[in-house]
């Protein structure tokens, strides 16, 4: 009678089992505890995170403390002269952006706005004995031209192979465009506050 009993209760256990030999289990701690989860193998895997952008030439080597020395000398020099931030808006918002986002600013920043800025800063600056000034010209020339370059590779991928229907997208052919002068007269509002009594910003002066 207990062998009956015995063998009824693993044919109800491989009953509870078998819907689980189409799915792979694995180990996944939650805090102390171990729990056993079930993965269908006829389910997608999820997406690996798209690996880090390598650094531009602009932006390698520039670390922190370089771009606070950088950052420092802009500042000063910008207090310097009193309509500086209102009339070299591109400079100006240059300086604010890489306070927020770092060395990654001479990335993200429009290309135009980083040439106007480099004009404007050539033009304000006569002595290069500073070092961040020097360096931040440098920076700033160095990514006008690698972004140029960037520009023509896509452009020249887009022309030998043109889009033949909307649908029909690549996303190895897909690259983001240049911000707007929307965008940067929202980003410039946003992070370059005008002083007060000066004329509204306008970023194409």
């Amino acid at each position: 009678m207990l062998g009956t009993v015995a063998a009824m209760a693993d044919q109800l256990a491989m009953k509870r089992w078998l819907p689980l030999l189409g799915h792979h289990l694995r180990l996944e701690r939650r805090g102390i505890n171990v729990h056993v989860v079930l993965q269908d193998p006829a389910a997608p895997a999820e997406a690996a995170p798209p690996p880090p952008r390598a650094p531009s030439r602009a932006v390698r080597g520039l670390d922190e403390a370089r771009v606070e020395l950088i950052g420092s000398q802009l500042r000063a020099l910008l207090k310097r002269h009193p309509h500086a931030r209102s009339v070299l808006r591109h400079l100006g918002y240059m300086e604010a952006a890489l306070r927020k986002q770092g060395a990654e600013a001479l990335d993200e920043v429009p290309v135009d706005v980083l040439k106007a800025a480099l004009q404007q800063l050539e033009s304000l600056v006569t002595n290069w004995q500073q070092e961040g000034l020097a360096e931040l010209r440098s920076r700033l020339a160095v990514a006008v031209v690698e972004r140029a370059e960037e520009q023509a590779a896509a452009d020249a991928v887009a022309a030998a192979h043109p889009k033949t229907d909307a649908m029909d997208v690549d996303a190895r052919r897909i690259h983001v465009a240049e911000a707007s002068a929307s965008d940067f007269e929202a980003a410039q509002a946003k992070w370059v506050a005008p002083a007060p009594g000066s004329p509204p910003l306008d970023p194409k002066s």
